[in-house]
């Protein structure tokens, strides 16, 4: 059993109070030894904003572009508990009026797309993180292929290679003529130009 003085991390505190979470609280059936007990939980507004906070902002989430195993279990889990009371737009209003506008809905878009919910998403939200998914798609296509040509460039300075094309005998030609071939090849690839012709062939 964790307790919590506050129901939220410093970095996003000030989404949430422990009087708002007071105010607004439920009263939960717990079964213990065949009786039962009540007992004070946060409403499932609250329940949400909460897990969403954790997994996003304060696990950094939403900036790694991850999921995070826990979040991914309870998200789905209180959904489909409370779907009647949990308002999702009121998560995301509350969100959005801390700086957090854009934390929800591509949290769970990604839940989504792991058929862990099914929840309904703005069109114009959706598309946005369509656009993001896009674009980071693109970025790691990019990184590759900077990857493969370093590759291909340094593949072409070992001392075999440069023996090959000049008339290299001792270490110190070697390096010599290894400093002209990184010249060449920098004046080559130095213009935007020259890198997406590059990386057009690099293209699959």
């Amino acid at each position: 059993v964790e307790l919590h003085r506050k129901p939220l991390a410093s970095k996003c505190k000030q989404l949430l109070t422990y009087e708002q979470v007071a105010r607004n609280k439920c009263i939960s059936v717990l079964s213990k030894t065949n009786t039962l007990e009540e007992a004070f939980v946060p409403s499932p507004n609250h329940c949400m904003l909460i897990a969403v906070a954790h997994s996003e902002i304060t696990d950094g989430n939403a900036r790694k572009k991850q999921v995070n195993i826990r979040q991914a279990l309870d998200i789905p889990t209180l959904l489909n508990r409370y779907p009647e009371q949990i308002d999702i737009s009121t998560v995301q209003e509350q969100l959005s009026s801390q700086g957090f506008k854009h934390t929800l809905y591509p949290f769970l878009a990604r839940l989504n797309e792991l058929t862990l919910t099914q929840a309904d998403i703005p069109h114009r939200d959706a598309q946005r993180y369509k656009q993001l998914q896009e674009k980071n798609q693109e970025k790691k296509q990019t990184e590759s292929m900077l990857k493969e040509l370093i590759q291909h460039i340094m593949s072409g300075l070992t001392a075999e290679q440069i023996q090959q094309r000049y008339p290299a005998k001792t270490i110190w030609q070697v390096q010599y003529y290894r400093i002209i071939d990184i010249g060449r090849v920098s004046r080559k690839y130095l213009s935007v130009n020259a890198w997406k012709l590059l990386l057009s062939k690099l293209k699959p």
